[in-house]
């Protein structure tokens, strides 16, 4: 099988801009979330990591409860932008509450599940190859002077 190249191209504009996505465990419920590809979470992400990295000269091990509270931060001010299906109607300020408290580990884990969706490339493949032959040998032949 061949694989169609532009296929693996990532939607950029979905990873920016968010989309939503149905949670399967969860019917009724759609998370609106962006992709972990999106440059201001990527840049807040470095920067926690960086401060990390100062304090503990990169010797010691972060607490979990500090990483997960880090994250819940990440999520909720770069990466989800709506909901629908719960009893709450979306706010930042909810979000951000929930996302750093302990509890709402299942929401952090649905929020990973729905950014990983918007982020997916799904390859399409092709009946032939156009425009690429096989190797005619293992790559592995010299040159030889006439």
């Amino acid at each position: 099988m061949t694989v169609k190249l532009t296929s693996l191209r990532a939607d950029t504009r979905r990873e920016n801009d968010g989309d939503w996505v149905e949670l399967p465990e969860l019917p009724g419920v759609a998370l609106k979330v962006r992709g972990f590809a999106y440059g201001p979470f990527q840049n807040a992400k470095s920067q926690i990591e960086a401060k990390w990295a100062r304090r503990t000269g990169g010797r010691d091990a972060i607490p979990a409860e500090e990483q997960y509270k880090a994250n819940g931060r990440l999520y909720a001010r770069y990466l989800l932008l709506d909901w629908r299906g719960f009893d709450e109607t979306y706010d930042p300020e909810l979000v951000e509450q929930l996302l750093t408290d302990l509890g709402y580990r299942e929401l952090h884990d649905h929020i990973r599940y729905a950014t990983n969706k918007v982020s997916q490339v799904d390859a399409e493949f092709v009946e032939a190859a156009s425009g690429n032959s096989d190797r005619s040998s293992d790559g592995s032949s010299t040159l030889v002077a006439a």
